[in-house]
């Protein structure tokens, strides 16, 4: 068994994230002493590929969900490395008595300045906005609002979301 097959043996192709074979296949050095590896590295990735291409940027079945909150903050968070989530929609709703101007923001990038029907981003009292998507984000974003103008406390989202495949 050649060495770096002999560093993936314990994992198989499900399971193996890019990022092993990135370090694995980071020890090979093109000289002839390595044909033997680098033969065995193409047919690893190859393999790999072969698992998951197919299905890449697909969703991942019984993983739709909605998040939902009031007020101001994080919306929704991936805490895996290896995830991303599809953001399909973001529903906002004012509950209250008073105007409220909120910003969608994905990482700290708005993704929709225009709020709702009435093309501005405020968002008058029992009146709602909807943002479409898609949208990705993995863990290192975040999806969160903030609300700049009115009462935080009124405003209620909803997140409509599934994790892809990778």
């Amino acid at each position: 068994m050649s060495e770096i097959r002999n560093q993936l043996k314990s994992q198989s192709l499900g399971v193996v994230a890019p990022s092993s074979l990135l370090q694995v296949g980071g020890q090979i050095f093109p000289d002839d002493a390595a044909v033997g590896n680098m033969l065995d590295f193409q047919q690893i990735v190859q393999a790999f590929q072969a698992v998951h291409q197919p299905s890449f940027g697909s969703p991942i079945a019984g993983t739709n969900a909605i998040a939902e909150g009031t007020g101001a903050g994080t919306m929704l968070q991936a805490t895996n490395d290896n995830q991303v989530f599809r953001i399909d929609s973001i529903f906002l709703n004012n509950s209250g008595g008073a105007p409220i101007t909120a910003v969608v923001r994905l990482g700290t990038a708005p993704i929709n300045t225009i709020m709702n029907s009435m093309n501005n981003q405020l968002i008058q009292p029992t009146e709602n906005a909807l943002i479409m998507g898609p949208f990705f984000m993995d863990s290192i974003t975040s999806l969160s609002v903030i609300v700049t103008d009115g009462t935080a406390a009124d405003l209620e989202w909803f997140v409509k979301y599934s994790k892809v495949s990778q």
